[in-house]
């Protein structure tokens, strides 16, 4: 709007909120699929619900990784405001600590007969996580099986994961033990 009336943002900004008494918010993201994103829907929707029907659905595990830090987890961040006169030295340096790591789902399927799914970035989706699993055994939800743009899938990715993080931090977890057991109770 700015570029537009040839004015700087300040004026912009000030008249929209004094004179026209506007506030100015973000839109919300939201998520949009596009006609090509449709028609895979269209085409995927169908062999995917076959897949899950009747109880089968409850062999599935739609996840995706997360970061949970035993250590320092009063939400302390990797960046560092630093005052005009600061310099960039004055960073306090991000170390990673090496970390034991839990992998859950062998206790809650031991048949093995678990569907693993996780979404569809390219990290997962190469052809190396690909083989690595197929090598390991382990049943999956390959992508060209799964939907495009569904977050609504991926429920772990979009709160799950942050609503446990936000748990940890409140009942100042800070062992590998106490974290198992607090996830035992659950």
């Amino acid at each position: 709007m700015a570029k537009a009336l040839n004015v700087s943002q300040q004026v912009v900004s000030y008249q929209l909120k004094h004179t026209i008494k506007k506030k100015c918010h973000k839109k919300p993201k939201c998520h949009h699929l596009n006609e090509r994103s449709v028609q895979i829907r269209r085409q995927r929707s169908w062999p995917l619900q076959k897949l899950l029907r009747k109880d089968r659905w409850r062999k599935f595990i739609t996840t995706d990784e997360a970061w949970i830090y035993l250590f320092d987890t009063s939400a302390k961040s990797k960046v560092q405001y630093l005052n005009r006169d600061q310099n960039r030295r004055d960073l306090t340096p991000s170390t990673t600590v090496p970390h034991p790591k839990v992998d859950d789902y062998c206790r809650l399927y031991p048949n093995g007969d678990a569907v693993f799914h996780e979404d569809s970035t390219p990290s997962h989706a190469s052809w190396v996580t690909q083989k690595f699993l197929t090598d390991q055994q382990v049943q999956f939800l390959r992508p060209q099986q799964w939907m495009p743009n569904s977050p609504d899938g991926s429920s772990c990715d979009y709160f799950l994961w942050g609503h446990l993080r936000n748990k940890l931090n409140k009942r100042g977890v800070s062992t590998l033990r106490v974290f198992k057991k607090l996830l035992e109770k659950r």
